[in-house]
């Protein structure tokens, strides 16, 4: 583990929006009042940048926070793992509330014009396959 990994998921959401001049002019008990900018959601790019699940039999440490920090992140990636393949599957049912995680990736998941991309980036080391293949 190096020092400067973190133990969370980041998340960075850029939203793109259009703000379109609506000036209009209504009297309100013989007081013009003046409505502007109306705000029009075009698009979304979440970027996640997800933490590595941990075993804790191979976590180095006693610390129960830190203990505690590695069971959360590998339920998040557990409900975000479900999600997925109810959604491979067609179910009806996704459990998107399994996690804070899946809660902000869900308009990226469903929806007509939703598209999700995964890149994942793995080590080669022969030791480290039963870690990245879940085996």
């Amino acid at each position: 583990r190096s020092s400067y990994s973190s133990r969370s998921h980041a998340v960075l959401q850029l939203l793109l929006r259009s703000t379109q001049d609506s000036r209009t002019i209504t009297h309100l008990h013989t007081r013009p009042h003046i409505h502007t900018h109306t705000h029009l959601l075009l698009g979304k790019l979440v970027l996640v940048d997800l933490a590595g699940s941990e075993r804790a039999s191979e976590t180095l440490t006693d610390d129960k926070a830190t203990r505690h920090e590695g069971a959360e992140i590998n339920k998040s990636l557990l409900a975000l793992k479900e999600c997925i393949r109810a959604l491979g599957r067609g179910d009806k049912h996704k459990q998107f509330r399994g996690s804070k995680l899946t809660q902000v990736l869900r308009d990226g998941l469903v929806g007509q014009n939703s598209r999700a991309v995964v890149i994942v980036a793995l080590r080669s080391l022969l030791q480290c396959v039963t870690v990245c293949c879940n085996v």
